[in-house]
């Protein structure tokens, strides 16, 4: 290897400094100079990257100023888009229709101003770019020079710098892969220079045959890397002797790392990262979607909910946000010259209730409005602040009275500081600029964090993985270059980024664009780095199909990969699979630390004899009779209802952790509105009415249609306003709709009832019945509120109503019924002296009655019989503790359960 000889061949030379293509690589050959050198020390100034090169040898002709940075750039453009947005002075890059979002062009613009300058190749009057794009950039370019000179900064890219060797020698090694290198070596600026050397990929022998393994999945292919890898660890190699190189590392990190912990191979992730992506930095973010969204739910949520912030209040936190879910307060918001503040008409409704709602206490609303208005005064403030400076002021202050930062841990409080630290460089930044205000300066600072990379410095021992490109040049003993298929690898320098491609194409001849096509020499070098290099890739990867690198094409250099079965024993894992299977393989001669867990918790849950097993074992005794106490009301009486019986009947496992163990789970999930809502609003509005129509004979008559239409709509406002006082409301635009559907459906009954069941009297609505069992030792009452009970020419029947889904008559008569309501209710009646003729349930949905039994005693008898079997079976079951699934397993409707977590009754195997 070249680059090996010539480090060799000037190692001794003091004034001889080895410039590499990246940090990466410089720090790869110092450490590894000593292996070859037998030097006791090294200078780490001699070893250095081509952009430390640039930083200490380029040197610029301009006294006095300061060069601009990323900092400056995006201060200079979001002042100018600011005001773009306000006059719309642009209009190509940002058309006039969309000039209100000129902010959001400012990543595009920040990267071509570094090279804007040289608009100036391209022919005043030449083809291949439209007249207003030109005046455009031109007219960028001018602002952006009036502000460099009134900041006293200037701009490196647009002027040639002078070389300054101080009279030492350079070797610069691969400059063919480095991105700024050929502009900047136009006519051998570079390359003809005396004291610098330039070792290129052309000097190098050819290495080893091009060869590209292809796996049919990027599973697969991570997999088998990581066994490979696992090997040479057993075979005693040195893991800094091994080196992975990744395209699109960002997206195959999570996986590498979940398929890494499974093999057991330790790996070293040089990756940064955008700060917005680590939690710590994100709380800024959210602190930013709260102000924006109105104090949204779902934003506090975010905010409050970060258990990677230690907050001071953390249950208090967790307290506001029931509250909002409770309350409904989804955010406060602003109606045509109206702004409503949800938050605050919510707290006074609380406050002003008589009774404690949603397991809310005066005092605990007290403490939340309180805390609620400091938390909103503090982020208001930050928001509104004038600079950066002042900016920094309070978000200190913030986190001097919110958070508690000596909790953070080490690697954590890191990114908080480092968060800072960007608003510091911003602080510098803006004072450049000349004395100018700002928009938004917290808004802007979350802009920069968003962009801004971060990378963690203290990394956990394991084999270094590499984005791509960043390792070009190191040469590890074993180097595996993964997921290297065509798009991953591509890497085309546009030196013109203001052009897009149709622009490129056509100016072509004149701007001598085609050499700018990096991935083959990039593929080139990697070849080359490592004594053992394995390129591979997926033919359908994590984001889709790909192709091979167009080199490995032409070479005819590709390879599928086949798996021998004695290669596919070598994993542990397929071997546990094959003998699960009941496969004839050998046992493992060793098995993961992972496998061994996951085998000793088997041994003591999943494979181990179930001491309480409700799939087909009763409760004991001791455990029978607390829930049997849980059960029964303060009397002693087991009072089973409709609901209750079709709740155990359907499943008795549902039965026992919803009534017997009170089990709910707490959501921080807010409804806008629920339908069960709809439907107690409208069963009270039907009580109220017929109520007053028993109050005055209890006949409903034609002849009184006007009548009855005007008080049933009296008493839907009265019970509609009562509700808007009393309960949580969603927004007033839904509310406001609600109110309306729910008077269009309480109107509908009064007409289906003068239609379907007229000159009918009304006996009594909302009837409570309680009728105990015999015999009276047992404890056991049945009861049930009825709807409605009426008289007609039939004879006496039982109203229900239905919101949603409402039974039909196979659902009550069948051999398994799946509702045992009517005949419930027939039950209580009966045992009240009253005999019931008919039944019918009313649909508020579809605005209709469905007659389910229609002076048909045989029917009602049968139903009258299961009914009874159900509910002695019932009683029976729970004496002896049998909420067994398995006696209701045929029958098991899951849809709606709320505990499928802990039942997993669709894993259970038997």
């Amino acid at each position: 290897m070249q680059l090996l000889q010539s480090i060799k061949q000037y190692i001794e030379k003091r004034d001889t400094i080895f410039v590499f293509p990246s940090e990466t690589a410089s720090r790869f050959w110092l450490k590894r100079s000593f292996s070859f050198t037998h030097r006791r020390t090294l200078s780490r100034e001699r070893f250095i990257s081509w952009d430390h090169f640039k930083k200490t040898t380029f040197k610029y002709s301009p006294p006095g100023l300061q060069p601009a940075n990323e900092e400056v750039r995006t201060l200079f453009l979001h002042h100018l888009l600011e005001e773009n947005r306000e006059k719309s002075f642009f209009r190509s890059i940002i058309p006039r229709e969309y000039a209100e979002y000129s902010l959001l062009q400012i990543t595009a613009l920040r990267k071509i101003l570094p090279c804007l300058n040289r608009i100036s190749d391209i022919p005043r009057l030449g083809q291949g770019i439209e007249a207003d794009k030109k005046k455009d950039l031109l007219l960028l370019l001018d602002k952006y020079l009036e502000f460099l000179e009134a900041g006293r900064l200037f701009e490196p890219g647009y002027q040639k710098p002078c070389l300054e060797v101080n009279n030492l020698n350079y070797l610069l090694f691969y400059p063919e892969i480095l991105a700024d290198f050929h502009y900047l070596n136009r006519k051998g600026w570079l390359s003809n220079h005396p004291e610098i050397k330039i070792i290129s990929l052309t000097d190098e022998a050819p290495g080893p045959e091009l060869k590209l393994t292809s796996f049919e999945n990027s599973e697969e292919e991570l997999n088998r890397v990581l066994l490979k890898i696992g090997a040479l660890l057993d075979d005693q190699v040195d893991p800094a002797e091994i080196a992975i190189s990744a395209p699109d590392l960002e997206e195959l990190e999570s996986r590498l790392l979940l398929l890494s912990r499974l093999h057991e191979v330790p790996l070293q992730i040089h990756q940064s990262k955008p700060l917005l992506r680590y939690p710590q930095a994100r709380l800024f973010s959210d602190m930013k979607r709260c102000i924006d969204s109105g104090f949204s739910i779902e934003s506090l949520k975010a905010l409050l909910l970060n258990r990677a912030v230690p907050w001071k209040k953390e249950e208090l936190n967790r307290k506001l946000i029931r509250f909002a879910v409770y309350y409904r307060v989804f955010r406060n918001y602003t109606t045509p010259g109206v702004k409503i503040d949800l938050w605050q008409e919510n707290i006074n409704k609380a406050l002003a209730s008589s009774e404690p709602q949603g397991g809310f206490e005066t005092a605990d609303i007290r403490e939340i409005a309180g805390y609620f208005k400091r938390l909103k005064n503090n982020l208001e403030a930050i928001a509104a602040s004038v600079d950066f400076t002042d900016l920094k002021e309070r978000l200190l202050s913030f986190s001097d009275s919110f958070l508690s930062t000596a909790d953070f841990n080490e690697d954590e409080l890191k990114v908080f500081q480092f968060s800072l630290k960007a608003l510091n460089e911003l602080i510098t930044a803006s004072g450049c600029c000349n004395s100018r205000r700002f928009f938004s300066p917290f808004a802007i600072w979350i802009a920069y964090l968003e962009e801004k990379p971060y990378a963690p410095v203290d990394l956990p021992p394991g084999i270094a993985v590499y984005p791509y490109r960043l390792a070009a040049g190191i040469c590890p003993r074993y180097h595996f270059i993964i997921n290297a298929c065509q798009s991953a690898t591509e890497y085309i320098i546009r030196p013109y980024p203001f052009l897009n491609i149709h622009e490129e194409y056509s100016l072509a001849d004149i701007l001598s664009t085609g050499e700018y096509d990096l991935s083959a020499p990039f593929i080139r070098l990697y070849s080359l780095s490592g004594e053992e290099v394995s390129f591979s890739y997926a033919r359908k990867s994590f984001s889709g199909n790909s192709l091979p690198p167009a080199l490995f094409v032409t070479s005819g250099a590709i390879s599928n990969f086949s798996e021998k079965d004695e290669e596919r024993l070598t994993d542990p894992y397929c071997v546990e699979r094959a003998l699960w299977s009941k496969e004839q393989v050998a046992r493992p001669k060793r098995l993961y630390h992972g496998q061994l867990q996951g085998l000793h918790r088997a041994v003591k849950t999943s494979l181990k004899v179930k001491s309480l097993n409700l799939w087909h074992t009763p409760l004991g005794q001791e455990q029978r009779s607390v829930i049997s106490r849980r059960l029964r009301y303060r009397d002693g009486y087991l009072v089973i209802s409709p609901s209750s019986l079709e709740q155990y009947d359907n499943c008795a496992f549902n039965f026992l952790l919803d009534r017997g163990l009170s089990m709910e789970e707490e959501s921080y999930l807010p409804e806008s509105w629920e339908a069960r809502e709809t439907g107690n609003i409208l069963h009270e509005i039907y009580r109220c009415f017929y109520q007053w129509v028993i109050e005055r004979g209890g006949y409903l008559e034609r002849d009184h249609f006007i009548l009855y239409h005007g008080q049933l709509k009296d008493t839907t406002h009265g019970v509609l306003e009562s509700y808007g006082r009393n309960q949580p409301l969603p927004l007033f635009p839904l509310w406001r709709e609600k109110c309306r559907n729910i008077e269009d459906l309480a109107l509908a009954l009064l007409e289906v009832d003068m239609k379907k069941l007229p000159e009918q009297r009304i006996i009594d609505v909302e009837k409570l019945l309680t009728v105990p069992l015999k015999p009276e030792s047992r404890k056991v009452k049945l009861a049930g509120r009825i709807d409605r009970i009426t008289v007609n020419s039939k004879g006496m029947g039982v109203v229900d109503y239905k919101k949603s889904k409402t039974p039909k008559s196979r659902d009550i008569f069948e051999v398994r019924p799946t509702s045992f309501q009517i005949p419930f209710y027939i039950l209580l009646l009966a045992a009240s002296g009253k005999k019931i003729d008919w039944a019918a349930y009313y649909s508020m949905e579809e605005k209709k009655y469905i007659m389910v039994l229609d002076n048909e005693p045989e029917l009602q008898e049968y139903a009258g019989r299961n009914l009874a079997e159900t509910i002695e079976g019932m009683i029976e079951n729970i004496e002896n503790g049998d909420f067994t699934m398995a006696t209701t397993a045929n029958k098991i409707n899951c849809r709606f359960c709320p505990y499928p977590g802990i039942c997993r009754h669709n894993f259970i195997l038997g």
